[in-house]
């Protein structure tokens, strides 16, 4: 008996998130309502039944890893759909525990074209993203893509430049931004650090940047 979207679909997003991860390395499925049962099921149908629920899934312990194996062993077309679907929830992904792991996934396969679009979604939420103990690792590994042009993400920063100075997150996000700048942007970046050094030689993270920058 085969199992149906809608069983697979409470089983992938039920808290058995941890045995729902080691049936889909094996390739089988247990049915939902019948649990000492197990059942095969098309790979792909079940691909395409993480793509529907992929917010859920990427911000689980062990659906995030499943998400990572599915963009690794799904078919073209149900790949382009879960990096749809990742880029749609971007926001909510990178600012969690869990799902951020699949968003620096998602740049580490180098597809410019994804990287794109993650940056573009992102824009004007760069500042709040910085400011998250999670999602501030993804800010970085944007900046560090030699393929970028540092500016977009970097003059969204600006925006809340006072308060990032100051962060206990924030402020590695800066220091990155400076060694990836140069010329105007890094001049910029300089103005504003001098305006506030007095203030981040008072505190503990401003602090963390003048020593990195040896200002």
């Amino acid at each position: 008996m085969f199992c149906s979207s809608s069983n697979l679909a409470n089983f992938l997003t039920c808290g058995t998130s941890k045995i729902s991860n080691r049936i889909f390395q094996t390739g089988l499925v247990l049915e939902y309502d019948t649990p000492l049962r197990f059942v095969f099921c098309s790979l792909q149908e079940l691909l395409a039944v993480i793509a529907q629920n992929c917010l859920q899934i990427a911000t689980d312990e062990y659906g995030c890893r499943m998400l990572q194996q599915c963009l690794e062993t799904g078919c073209n077309v149900v790949k382009q759909r879960l990096i749809q679907e990742i880029i749609a929830n971007a926001l909510r992904i990178c600012a969690d525990s869990y799902g951020n792991y699949v968003v620096q996934y998602l740049l580490e396969l180098g597809d410019p074209n994804v990287t794109v679009s993650l940056i573009k979604q992102l824009l004007g939420n760069y500042a709040f993203l910085a400011r998250n103990k999670f999602a501030s690792h993804v800010v970085q590994k944007f900046l560090k893509i030699e393929y970028i042009d540092p500016s977009l993400i970097v003059y969204d920063l600006l925006k809340d430049i006072d308060t990032l100075l100051l962060d206990p997150f924030g402020n590695y996000v800066i220091q990155t931004a400076w060694f990836v700048c140069k010329d105007e942007l890094r001049m910029i970046l300089m103005m504003h650090i001098d305006r506030n050094k007095r203030l981040m030689r008072c505190n503990m993270y401003g602090n963390k940047i003048l020593e990195r920058l040896n200002l």
